[in-house]
């Protein structure tokens, strides 16, 4: 345990034949643990939120009522700003401390739908308005609201990832929520992605009231910010649960603050060649954080060693239970994921297929039933891969719950 975290860090087999290549897989886990003495950050708030001809109604009802929920959870410490967007943008609150909420309430009474949808202006006046005000010393965040494709200014995935990692390398982080089926959620999780962030998949606009609370919740227990993971290590492959920066040495992990209670998981794979006999050192591993209790930077370093043996010294080392348990976790959502790209491309039987084959090989291996369950819900989605089944409300049901997968949150 250190300064609020515990990083726990296992080996596939910390035991292996010598003169054999192998391929090993590494475990990594961040949890955040709560001291019961911490007191909560001043929170750094911007709304970014869509108020395209599409969101005319409910949504926009169920907006307002979000923003408000989260209002009455803030105090006079936190900071709040609102931006709208159309095909135009408009900063609808300027970042202000919340010390009249009720007038700060009746500005939301004045947004109306119209016109078309420009994520990226949105996107930028809201990071922006959070830098304003941007510290250590506060939680901030960016928290953008649409239900439509971006179809003004920048447009592309890519390009709208781009602007979100800026965002993100400022030390803001940048929450992606989508509602209905009209968005592109490949999009707003790409957003979330390089901006630090989550993303949620709102199917019902009554749903949006309790999804802002839920990240509000979070944001009220943040234990460390700018988390990041450095591997070094000459014979690394894969990573699953996050998406790397590929260095010189290794990986590299840019990760979302974490919060209290919860749990960021990484799995590596590892390609080994023949090792000579004794202890080898198989990887460097450096986490880095800023501490909200204690204030600052910290460094943590955690060298990886295994030892390779004849047979008779290794004797019969058997696979860590809860590293191949995270592996098949995560490789259910990267199977459910390539599914998901088959299906895109009407490719329904080859999608059926690799969902099929993942299920036989997972089942035998199913340790508990939080595993059968996830396995369960695995094989239902197969009955969703065609011509009948398979539209914009299904593909986004499935990729959520293949990004919550992989980023060990609950359903």
């Amino acid at each position: 345990m250190n300064k609020g975290i515990d990083i726990l860090v296992a080996v596939e087999r910390n035991k292996i034949p010598i003169g054999q290549k192998h391929k090993l897989h590494l475990l990594i886990k961040v949890r955040g643990i709560s001291n019961g003495q911490q007191q909560r950050r001043p929170l750094n708030l911007g709304f970014v939120l869509d108020r395209s001809g599409s969101m005319e109604g409910s949504k926009l009802d169920y907006t307002r009522q979000a923003v408000e929920l989260c209002m009455t959870h803030l105090d006079e410490n936190d900071i709040q700003s609102i931006v709208i967007f159309d095909h135009e943008v408009e900063m609808l609150m300027a970042p202000t401390k919340l010390v009249n909420k009720d007038m700060a309430k009746k500005v939301l009474q004045k947004v109306w739908a119209r016109g078309t949808t420009n994520l990226s202006a949105g996107l930028i006046m809201g990071g922006n308005l959070v830098g304003h005000n941007s510290s250590d010393e506060r939680i901030n965040r960016v928290l953008v609201l649409t239900d439509g494709q971006a179809n003004q200014g920048i447009t592309s995935a890519d390009g709208l990832a781009t602007i979100a990692g800026k965002i993100g390398d400022r030390g803001i982080g940048v929450t992606s929520l989508g509602v209905g089926a009209d968005f592109d959620e490949e999009v707003l999780i790409g957003i979330a992605e390089a901006g630090r962030g989550n993303f949620y998949y709102i199917e019902n606009p009554d749903q949006i009231p309790a999804i802002f609370e839920q990240e509000l919740e979070g944001l009220l227990q943040v234990l460390a910010q700018k988390l990041e993971i450095s591997i070094d290590s000459p014979y690394l492959t894969k990573a699953y649960g996050y998406i790397p920066e590929v260095t010189e040495k290794g990986f590299n992990f840019a990760l979302p603050d974490l919060y209290s209670g919860e749990e960021k998981v990484l799995v590596l794979e590892m390609e080994l060649p023949a090792m000579q006999s004794g202890t080898q050192k198989l990887v460097n591993i450096k986490v880095s954080y800023f501490d909200t209790f204690s204030m600052q930077e910290q460094i943590v370093e955690v060298p990886v060693d295994i030892f390779a043996g004849d047979i008779e010294q290794i004797g019969d080392a058997d696979a860590n239970p809860e590293v191949e348990k995270h592996l098949r976790r995560l490789r259910m959502a990267e199977a459910q994921n390539e599914a998901l790209s088959k299906a895109d491309e009407g490719d329904f039987d080859s999608a059926r297929e690799l969902l099929k084959e993942v299920v036989a090989e997972m089942l035998p291996m199913m340790a508990d039933e939080d595993e059968l369950t996830e396995l369960d819900q695995l094989q239902e989605s197969i009955k969703y891969y065609s011509d009948e089944q398979y539209n914009q409300s299904t593909r986004k049901k499935i990729r959520a719950a293949s990004y919550r997968q992989q980023k060990n949150r609950p359903r």
